[in-house]
């Protein structure tokens, strides 16, 4: 893994005891942002505990994630991006392989303006779409240099190779990417996400800015990485951990 990690929590200032940071210059209401996914996991927990082996929440979640997104944004993660785009002066988020568009729905609401991409090898019913998801593959993120790259659950190679081809979504969009920004939402090196050109690259190229906790199941263990380019011009002060 690469550098500290700097997690971005509610608030007005940075904690150097805790390591927690927010932007001073952003005010953000959770009242404002409709978050349909969090909301329908949170009525099914008072279904209660697993029974007889079977875990009801984790059942709905082989629909949910068809329905809106393999990963679950929250209010923590939702504002992380927000702050990035206004610290940074960013033109807002461009997404490759956005699914239904369910992220750049609950971003469009903190008025982040997003792009997004997906290559519909999965055959979406356009019913399902939050938002507007046009066709595209990795290069198209190469017209967004001052956009951050954003990365929800990109395949992991060994998984997509038992298709016929390994899925290089997450390391191709980096070799395209011109920016200076990328928001990665998955698990850490050793998990089910990203492909290991796409770790090779953010080790060699990138170093990790900050993060901030995404909602999990039981043995999912995503976080949002927040990474920036090294030797990029920051725009905005990182706090010290010291």
């Amino acid at each position: 893994m690469v550098g500290p990690r700097t997690l971005i929590t509610f608030g007005s200032e940075f904690d150097s005891r805790s390591a927690h940071y927010t932007n001073q210059y952003v005010e953000y209401s959770p009242l404002l942002f409709t978050n349909k996914y969090l909301d329908a996991i949170k009525r099914h927990e008072r279904l209660g505990p697993i029974l007889y082996g079977i875990n009801p929440l984790w059942e709905k979640r082989q629909r949910w994630v068809k329905e809106f997104s393999w990963a679950v944004p929250t209010d923590e993660s939702i504002l992380a991006i927000k702050n990035l785009v206004v610290e940074q002066g960013l033109d807002g988020v461009v997404e490759m392989g956005a699914g239904t568009g369910y992220w750049a729905s609950c971003l469009a609401q903190v008025n982040v303006s997003c792009v997004c991409y997906d290559s519909f090898y999965w055959k979406v019913k356009p019913s399902h779409f939050h938002f507007k998801v046009e066709k595209g593959g990795p290069p198209k993120v190469a017209q967004y240099p001052n956009h951050a790259l954003f990365l929800c659950w990109p395949p992991l190679s060994l998984h997509t190779k038992k298709m016929g081809r390994p899925n290089l979504m997450g390391s191709k969009s980096l070799q395209h990417y011109k920016g200076d920004w990328v928001i990665y939402v998955g698990e850490d090196e050793d998990g089910c996400t990203g492909d290991d050109e796409m770790w090779k690259i953010l080790n060699e190229k990138y170093e990790q800015h900050s993060y901030a906790e995404v909602y999990n199941f039981d043995g999912i263990h995503d976080s949002l990485f927040i990474y920036r380019r090294k030797n990029a011009q920051d725009n905005a002060p990182r706090p010290s951990l010291t």
